[in-house]
């Protein structure tokens, strides 16, 4: 007999490798030093269950790591390291710290069972007992444990599930707030281009005169008509930024376009705007495509690469190191992954978390309105391409687009 159990258990532990989810039958881990004890035990539950055994604690702990069973059945007195060690062991480990341990003993000394149920036993079950008692009392532990584990399971599930919806329904208030901004500026523009007109013609009548001023207030005048004309300027790059953040991107006309051309046409644009030393790597197939507006595409990446070039420039590099953008798109899961990652200033968490909303900004004041990224955020949102971002202050900024299959893009 002792033979066919020990055959049992063998094919038994070789046939364990499936998580414990996914095992039709519950296996039990029997842990004694009596091989007899061991043999009959094994004996009374193997017609239910998968069953292996082990000759002692440390023995019981090995096997336990290795084959996550439902279920532990050891001795309190046992060499190498008792039960109550492994008891202990086995709560103080994350793999095994829910497993339902049963405790075998063939006394009744109240100290030694609180001592275990300090350690985290289970349940106790006295030497010898009957076959049915066991057996009963083993099932009842593993479904316990089986159901135990489906309800983790169905948990993590529900968590996930509750932060996409948390995600989407950030993304809608976001939309929500970008639609209603957009409304607000489109009647701003509307209230604010008639008198900037105005104030732009009067400029230009105002500096027709100047030939006509005395010589001593001719400087004067033009010193601050010159003053009046920047102002109003900075007054005209405003409007036009609302108005790009007003008429958010509708445009269905999406076409297969080389992503190395954009960036060759972006690189180009911006080619004055790079610092002395900068460096610029772009790892990007030439046969990569993405479905997209040519026109809208390249206003994204030019403000990511300015954004870029700016970081690196606020920062003061080393000898051996210098100013440093990587752009790098790869094809995965038929998608397409857009990388830019600069060695500039790097952002707080908290900028990080607020870049995309309309007029934040990090810049000084005269030098942006905060309103590029959430166009950004606007247009990559019609091309149906999700944006992340990762960053660490002092050290690097990436972002990081990817763009759908051609199949699931907006056409």
């Amino acid at each position: 007999m002792r033979l066919a159990v020990l055959q049992l258990s063998q094919q038994s532990a070789e046939s364990l490798s499936p998580p414990a989810s996914e095992r039709e039958r519950q296996l039990v881990l029997i842990v004694d030093d009596e091989t007899a004890m061991r043999d009959i035990l094994s004996m009374h539950l193997q017609g239910s269950f998968d069953v292996i055994t082990a000759r002692n604690g440390q023995e019981g702990m090995e096997m336990a790591l290795a084959h996550l069973p439902d279920l532990i059945l050891s001795d309190i007195r046992m060499p190498v390291k008792t039960g109550f060690e492994l008891c202990r062991d086995l709560r103080a480990t994350l793999e095994t710290q829910d497993i339902p341990i049963v405790m075998l003993t063939a006394t009744d000394d109240r100290a030694m069972k609180l001592d275990c149920l300090r350690a985290g036993a289970t349940d106790f079950l006295s030497k010898p007992c009957t076959a049915a008692e066991l057996v009963l009392r083993v099932r009842n532990l593993t479904k316990m444990h089986r159901q135990q584990q489906e309800l983790s399971s169905q948990k993590q599930r529900l968590e996930l599930a509750l932060s996409e919806l948390q995600k989407k329904d950030d993304l809608l208030v976001r939309q929500e707030r970008l639609a209603a901004l957009g409304r607000m500026s489109a009647g701003l523009i509307h209230e604010i281009n008639n008198p900037l007109n105005y104030a732009l013609q009067g400029i230009h009548l105002l500096k027709s005169q100047i030939p006509s001023l005395p010589t001593d207030s001719a400087a004067e005048f033009s010193e601050v008509l010159q003053d009046i004309n920047d102002g109003v300027h900075r007054v005209t790059r405003i409007v036009a930024d609302l108005r790009g953040f007003a008429s958010s991107p509708k445009s269905r006309d999406h076409q297969p376009t080389p992503l190395l051309d954009l960036m060759d046409s972006v690189l180009k644009y911006l080619s004055h705007a790079s610092k002395q030393g900068s460096e610029t790597r772009v790892e990007i197939p030439p046969a990569l495509f993405i479905l997209a507006d040519r026109n809208q595409m390249i206003q994204v990446l030019t403000n990511l690469v300015k954004n870029a070039m700016d970081a690196m420039e606020a920062k003061s590099y080393a000898d051996d190191d210098g100013p440093l953008l990587i752009i790098r798109a790869t094809l995965e899961d038929r998608r397409v992954r857009l990388t830019l990652r600069d060695n500039g200033i790097g952002m707080t968490p908290e900028v990080r978390e607020h870049i995309f909303e309309p007029f934040f900004t990090t810049k000084e004041v005269g030098e942006g309105m905060g309103l590029g990224l959430s166009i950004c955020h606007s247009i990559l949102s019609e091309h149906a391409a999700v944006v992340d971002v990762q960053s660490a202050p002092g050290e690097f900024t990436e972002f990081t687009l990817t763009f759908p299959a051609d199949d699931d893009s907006p056409k």
